[in-house]
């Protein structure tokens, strides 16, 4: 969670503050927007303008540093990554787990108990 709460214009539809609501809040951005669409149709039409437009001229807009940081991955690309992580790990856990059944680990720990 953010510590400061920004607009996004880049990431934002109409100004970026649902985008700025929700990486403060660790969410998706499309439940913030859902969200205020659900309050603009059952009978909060008035404050949620209200708000969403206070917000829009009270909220800084993100550093360039942050909007940066936090850039937007797809999800297919993310997924790819997180495939290859675990990949990784895998091979290592097998190249341990080797080493760990090896007679070279048995003779070695055999010594280190000398």
């Amino acid at each position: 969670m953010n510590n400061k709460l920004y607009r996004i214009p880049d990431e934002g539809m109409i100004s970026g503050v649902c985008a700025g609501i929700a990486r403060y809040l660790g969410i998706p951005v499309l439940v913030v927007r859902i969200l205020a669409l659900l309050a603009l149709v059952f009978g909060f039409f008035f404050v949620t303008v209200v708000v969403y437009f206070t917000m829009v001229f009270f909220l800084e807009s993100a550093p360039v540093e942050e909007a940066n940081l936090h850039s937007r991955i797809p999800a297919r690309q993310r997924m790819k990554q997180v495939e290859q992580e675990l990949a990784a790990s895998e091979q290592r856990l097998r190249d341990l787990e080797r080493y760990l059944t090896s007679e070279t680990f048995q003779v070695e720990s055999r010594f280190r108990r000398l």
